[in-house]
C-alpha cells in the first residue's frame, strides 16, 4: 500500500511539473509574441489586427497549445488531495498587492461613477446604480484580500468566515466581467477584447475556486493549480501588450486602460502565486501523509 501512494505521489509530482514547465514556456513567449503584435500589427482603434499574420497565427497556437496543455496536464493528474492554502511570503506579499491595487482602483472608479448626474444616459455602459455596487464591491475586495493577506501573516488559523468573505472578490469579479462585456464591440474578431474575454472567464474561475480553498472546504488541488495558471496566462500577455503600445506608441488603444491593466496584472500575479503555492506544497502534503 504504501509503494502504491509513492508512486501515485511521484507521478503527481510529474504531472505538476509539467504544468508549471509548460506555464512558464507559454506565458513567457506570448508575452513576447503579444507585445510585438500590439507595437507593430494592431490597430489602436479597431483592435483588429493589420498584417503579421505569421505572428498573429503564432500567438494564437501558444495561447491554444499551453492552455490545452494546462487542461491536458490538469485531468491526467491522479492526485486527489485537498487544495488548501498555506501561507508563505509570495502569496501574502502578493495578496497585499492584490489588495492595494483594488482598493484605490475602485475607490477612483467610485468617485468617478458619484460624478455622473443620475439623469445622464449611458451608452455602452452599466446602469449607474450597478457601476456604483461595482466599485463598492471592488473596494470590499480589496480589503478582503488585505486581510487574508495579514491573517497568512499572523498564522491564524481560517476558517468559514474567511471564506463568506472571499466571496466578495467573486461577487465583484462578475460584475467587473458584465462591465467590460457592455462596453465591447466584436469580440470574435478584435483581438484584445478576446483576450481579455479569456482572462476574465479564467479569473471568475480560479476566484470561485479560491474561496473554497480558503475556507478549508475541500476542492481537488489540480483543478485550483490549473484555474490559477490559465487565468494568468492569459492576463500577463494582455498586460504586456497594452502596457508595449503604451510605452512604445504612447496608446494602449482599444483594450482595457491602464487603471484596470493594474488590477489584471495583480490578479494575475496572486492566481499564479496560488497555483504555484498549491504545487510546491504537494510534495510535502503527500510526504506528511
Amino acid at each position: 500500500m504504501l509503494s502504491i501512494r509513492t508512486g501515485c505521489r511521484k507521478g503527481s509530482e510529474k504531472m505538476y511539473r509539467k504544468s508549471l514547465k509548460i506555464f512558464l514556456t507559454g506565458t513567457g513567449v506570448a508575452v513576447l509574441l503579444r507585445a510585438l503584435l500590439k507595437v507593430l500589427f494592431v490597430d489602436l482603434e479597431t483592435g483588429f489586427y493589420l498584417g503579421g499574420a505569421p505572428l498573429a497565427s503564432a500567438f494564437a497556437a501558444v495561447l491554444i497549445l499551453s492552455g490545452a496543455g494546462l487542461l491536458w496536464f490538469g485531468w491526467r493528474e491522479q492526485d486527489e488531495s485537498a487544495a488548501f492554502l498555506k501561507g508563505n511570503r509570495w502569496l501574502e506579499c502578493t495578496a497585499a498587492l492584490l489588495g492595494a491595487v483594488l482598493l484605490a482602483d475602485s475607490v477612483s472608479g467610485l468617485l468617478r461613477v458619484l460624478a455622473i448626474s443620475p439623469d445622464a444616459q449611458l451608452i455602452n455602459q452599466m446602469p449607474r446604480l450597478l457601476q456604483l455596487l461595482e466599485h463598492l464591491l471592488g473596494a470590499a475586495s480589496g480589503g478582503v484580500f488585505l486581510c487574508l493577506a495579514i491573517v497568512l501573516l499572523s498564522g491564524a488559523a481560517r476558517s468559514g468566515i474567511q471564506g463568506m468573505l472571499a466571496l466578495i472578490p467573486v461577487l465583484w469579479q462578475t460584475l467587473n466581467m458584465v462591465d467590460r462585456f457592455f462596453g465591447f464591440r466584436q469580440v470574435s474578431t478584435a483581438s484584445d477584447q478576446t483576450l481579455e474575454v479569456l482572462f476574465l472567464v479564467s479569473a471568475t474561475l480560479f476566484l470561485l475556486a479560491h474561496t473554497r480553498c480558503v475556507a478549508n472546504i475541500p476542492l481537488s488541488r489540480r483543478a485550483c493549480v490549473t484555474r490559477g495558471f490559465l487565468t494568468a496566462l492569459f492576463g500577463f500577455p494582455l498586460a504586456a501588450g497594452q502596457l508595449a503600445a503604451a510605452a512604445v506608441l504612447g496608446d494602449a488603444g482599444m483594450g482595457p486602460p491602464l487603471p484596470r491593466l493594474a488590477v489584471i496584472s495583480a490578479v494575475s500575479l496572486y492566481a499564479a502565486a496560488c497555483s504555484l503555492s498549491l504545487v510546491l506544497s504537494a510534495g510535502r502534503d503527500g510526504e506528511s501523509r
